[in-house]
């Protein structure tokens, strides 16, 4: 894969590697240097038959759940990995894989110690290549990687270009973007709000202009003094997003 299409890879999953970092901790940069080596940057028969892009196989607990899965040969023939429904469960149980007590030695490092990720990983046994914290660095450094774990550390981040579930993009532009609450469950932020959050929160200056993530028709609009001003939009797709406005 010629470096820009590596590039590409990187700047797809960026901001689910960012999400995990918030939740777990885990530097999004080691989390898309792994990806990138387990999967061969997406073309390997695990990522494309099972969204499997971590390498990871099937657990006790997986089976004896009835969770789906494929045989391929790798340390001994017919292993049994695990199959996912999407990148993002993918890199979920990713996540979790790397809570459990296997991993304690790299959760002592912060979320901005990519090297002391790297090196935790390796003498967990993650994977039997002796020189596999070397090439995790080697990716983080040549691409850039932690750049990433920094804009995760500040909650100040966008993506730098489409994000894989779905393909849309950034309603808003310029580098001062605070994410205020990511998708998925969160501990509500005030009295009354959800704890499964169907969107993502985005704070801006008031009068930032905000548009379409993606193209459609309007199909419904919100004023409200007390929300935010905002617009439901219809995509191609049948996808339905709220786009906020720039009331603050």
């Amino acid at each position: 894969m010629a470096n820009t299409e590596k590039q590409a890879f990187f700047e797809r999953y960026a901001s689910l590697a960012m999400e995990q970092q918030q939740k777990y901790g885990i530097p999004a940069s080691v989390t898309l240097a792994q990806m990138y080596i387990e999967s061969g940057g997406g073309t390997s028969k695990l990522a494309v038959e099972g969204n499997n892009y971590f390498g990871i196989k099937c657990s006790r607990e997986w089976l004896a759940s009835g969770k789906p899965y494929s045989l391929h040969d790798d340390d001994r023939p017919n292993e049994k990995f695990c199959n996912y429904v999407s990148v993002d469960e993918s890199m979920q149980h990713h996540s979790q894989l790397l809570m459990g007590s296997r991993y304690a030695l790299c959760r002592q490092c912060g979320s901005d110690d990519y090297r002391g990720w790297a090196v935790g990983l390796q003498r967990a046994g993650y994977a039997t290549d002796p020189n596999y914290s070397a090439k995790l660095v080697r990716e983080i450094e040549t691409y850039g990687l932690h750049r990433y774990d920094r804009m995760a550390l500040q909650g100040n981040y966008v993506a730098a270009a489409k994000t894989v579930s779905g393909g849309y993009f950034m309603p808003v532009d310029g580098g001062d973007i605070k994410v205020t609450s990511l998708f998925g469950h969160r501990s509500a932020p005030t009295a009354g709000a959800s704890t499964e959050h169907r969107g993502v929160d985005i704070a801006v200056p008031l009068g930032t202009p905000v548009r379409a993530s993606e193209t459609g028709r309007v199909v419904a609009v919100k004023n409200d003094l007390t929300e935010h001003d905002s617009k439901a939009v219809r995509h191609d797709a049948g996808r339905k997003l709220r786009e906020g406005g720039a009331r603050s």
